[in-house]
This record gives C-alpha cells, structure tokens and sequence, in this order.
C-alpha cells in the first residue's frame, strides 16, 4: 500500500513538472515590459549632449559622424531598446558586456532591437556615413508595448499592393483598405509610396505611426522622388516627377512583388491634387509594362508579371463598393473606416488640410473601379479579392538574389547577426531557459526515485 501511494504522489509529481515546464515560459513571455525612465544616462563620444535622446521628443536630435559610440547606462536591467531615427540608418554595432556584438543593418526609421539577456549597459557604435538619432527607448524583460513598432522587411511577394502618391493617401483616400486586409485579413499587403518625404522631417514618422496602428507590419517602400507643394496640376509634377520615371519605379515593384491586386489613387488626383494624378496615369502605364516581355524595366532581375487585378480609387467603370462599417475582431470591433481615422489621426501635420468625417464611411471613400483584370469582372463585388486564386505562374527568374529598388528608403534583409542573442523582434527571456534546465532535472530526478522504490519492493 505505501509504495502504491508513493508511485501515485510520484506520478503527480512528474505532472505538475510537465504541466510547469510548458506553461511557465508563455506567462513570462506574456507579461508586459515596462518603459525605463529613470536613472538612465546616455553619453556620446564627441562630447555632444546625449540627454537630447532622452528628452521624449523626437524631433530633437544629433547629427553623429560615422564612428561615434553612445554608451546607454541604466540602474535597471534592460532588454530592449527602441531607436527613432530622423532618416533611414546605415548598419550599427550593438556590444555589450554580455553578448556577443551584433550589427544592426535594418534601415528602419524607427527600430526596435530586442536581447534574452537583461543588461545595464550597451554601447551602440556607428559606422559608414552620417547618423541622425532623435530618441532611445529602454524596457525590460517582457512583451513591448503596442506602441513600440517591430518592423518586419518589406515583403517578397505581396497579396496587395497599395500605391499611395504621398503619406496620409494611405487613409485619407483608400479608406479601410489597410485595417481590413492586412489588419483583419493577415493578408501580406505591401505599401510602396511615390514620395519619398525625406524632405519633410515630420511626415516620414507620421506615415511609420499611421501604418502600424491599421496594422500593417511590412516595413513601408518609397520611391526616389522627393515631394512638391501638392497643388499643382499634372503637368507642372511631371516636370519633377515624370512620368516615364514614376511609371518605370511602379513597373519595377509590380515584377519584384508580383501582387495578385494592386490598387492606385483617382486618375483625376481626387481633389485635383496633380501627385495623385502623376501616380494613377503612371501605374496605368505600369500595369501594360510589367507584362510585357519587351520591357526592360526590372525584367533580368524579376521576369514579367501580368497583374491579375488593379483598382482605381474613384474609377467608373466595374465599380465595387467596399464594406468599412462592419466590426473589425482584431482591432477590438472597430470598423474598417474608424481605424483609418485612427490611421490618418497621426499625421497631424495634415489634419487641418483635410478633415475627414466622423460617421459612417462616405461613399466615395469605398468606391473602387476595377481597371485592369486578367480573371474576369467582379460579379459578388464588396472584395477586393473576387475571382482570386492564391497561386503565382510566373516566368523563370535568374537564380540571384532581388537587386533593391532605387528607392529612397530600400527594404531591408533581416539584420545580419553575429550572435543569436540580440534581435529586431520579441524573443523568449532568459526564464525560459532556466526553466527549462531545472525542469528536466527534476524529470530525471522524478525516474530515478520511481526506480529506487520499484527495487524496493521486490
């Protein structure tokens, strides 16, 4: 009877360690990392004020030369640090006493870098070319706030593709376009913008910011043109921006991404607005190009792509309206069209110019005509998607890796690591591991006592 009652505990023993080794790293992953503000100091060799990157406001900043060292220094244990850059980075070292360096090279404006193991110091040194830091975030251990922007490269292949003329297009004229297929749906969807904006210091982290709250997670593209006014009629962009350049950009990104939709702005620049009009004729001339054989526009690095639909906002003919009222489960029941408010609410630089409404999505906000089509007319409507089959037939592509677009601010391979403790995205703390080790000891522990009383007994 005693050994019977000691196999039973033993059993429960060996459950509750199974039951402890499974589910104790998901809690610590779950629990939410807190912002450190306090007893933190950031010094920068040069001798340059390196409180500026600590003073929450990111349009303050410093212009560092290529080799300059920023040591952070904190009381508390950090994990991640979260970086606001004024203009796309070139590659950095992170080092610290504990890991093993890492070269950061994501190229994005703002850059979230993650360690499993906490630290107190790190020292990130600069290398190739000039650097403007705005701010430095600091957290501990645990899952970052939603705030924190954990950029993934810019897509391969794309299901959509949004071609925004300009930063707050996105919203202001495509509506819930992007809540709805990439926040809802988890569609991959690609946003590739005429502009570049870096001209401009505030519209690029407005753009960042309004994307990532409908969210998209796809690290935006941008083309190598620069912005204008924004009132001047077609012709008078073209003489910036022509159109042969945009078209060729918009040729490039339809064979690099080969999306099954694409969906550009109004052919008549919605309220006259000559960018918009530039970027709607010119992909009206990208879509024929992109399938032709002849062109020579990205054709030895991506082969031809034939899109299979492309929507215009506005356009009259093969009209479908889309549905930006209904609740949206992954933004907590918010509709499509509130979440583009949302989205558009962080451009604030354009706010005053272009009030938008309140209530229901207007009209013109969810009418898109359908342009060009390789798979017949929309006969539902009310989806971008109708007659979509998720499957690519493409030409054969030479065995190389994707040259970059000549963009202003180029996608970005996953960062290039020297050690595995240091990432651009959320990993498992160091709990895990420990839990881990004392888990499979206590298993071991737990068979050698079942065999002892086995003996025992006999």
């Amino acid at each position: 009877m005693f050994y019977r009652r000691l196999r039973i505990h033993t059993v429960a023993v060996f459950l509750a360690v199974l039951c402890l080794l499974f589910s104790a790293p998901a809690g610590a992953a779950d629990a939410p990392a807190a912002e450190i503000r306090n007893s933190v100091t950031v010094s920068v060799s040069g001798g340059q004020f390196g409180g500026m990157l600590r003073d929450g406001y990111r349009y303050t900043h410093l212009v560092l030369s290529a080799g300059v060292e920023i040591t952070i220094t904190s009381e508390t244990a950090f994990s991640a640090i979260y970086l606001i850059w004024d203009r796309p980075p070139a590659a950095w070292i992170l080092e610290t006493d504990s890991l093993p360096p890492a070269e950061i090279d994501s190229g994005f404006m703002h850059e979230a870098v993650t360690m499993q193991t906490a630290v107190n110091e790190a020292v990130i040194s600069l290398g190739r070319s000039e650097y403007i830091l705005c701010e430095i975030y600091l957290f501990t251990e645990g899952r970052l706030p939603a705030w924190v922007q954990l950029w993934q490269p810019s897509l391969d292949l794309a299901d959509l593709l949004l071609l925004p003329a300009q930063a707050g297009d996105e919203h202001l004229f495509f509506g819930g376009i992007l809540p709805l297929y990439a926040g809802e749906r988890g569609l991959n969807v690609q946003v590739a913008y005429m502009t570049a904006h870096q001209n401009e210091r505030e519209r690029p982290h407005e753009l960042l910011d309004g994307l990532w709250e409908v969210g998209v997670t796809a690290y935006p593209l941008f083309g190598p043109f620069e912005s204008t006014d924004g009132t001047q009629e077609s012709p008078a962009a073209e003489s910036v921006r022509s159109r042969e350049n945009v078209a060729k950009y918009q040729t490039e990104l339809l064979r690099r991404l080969k999306p099954f939709v694409a969906v550009g702005p109004d052919l008549s620049g919605e309220y006259g607005n000559g960018a918009q009009i530039l970027c709607a004729s010119a992909l009206s001339d990208a879509l024929e190009l992109a399938a032709d054989s002849k062109c020579p526009f990205g054709l030895d690095d991506y082969g031809i792509w034939d899109t299979p639909k492309a929507y215009l906002h506005l356009y009259p003919e093969n009209e479908i309206v889309l549905d930006f009222d209904a609740p949206l489960e992954r933004f907590g029941g918010a509709a499509a069209y509130k979440k583009a408010l949302d989205g558009f609410a962080k451009h604030v630089t354009q706010k005053a110019h272009f009030p938008l409404m309140q209530n229901e999505a207007p009209e013109n906000f969810r009418s898109f005509g359908l342009f060009r089509t390789t798979v017949g007319p929309d006969e539902l409507g009310g989806d971008l998607f109708e007659n979509i089959v998720f499957e690519r037939i493409t030409e054969p592509e030479p065995e190389q890796s994707p040259i970059p677009l000549p963009t202003a601010v180029t996608s970005a391979d996953p960062p290039e690591q020297k050690g595995d403790d240091i990432s651009n995205n959320a990993t498992r703390p160091p709990l895990f591991y420990a839990l881990c080790v004392l888990c499979a000891v206590a298993v071991i522990l737990v068979f050698s006592f079942l065999i002892r009383s086995s003996r025992r007994k006999k």
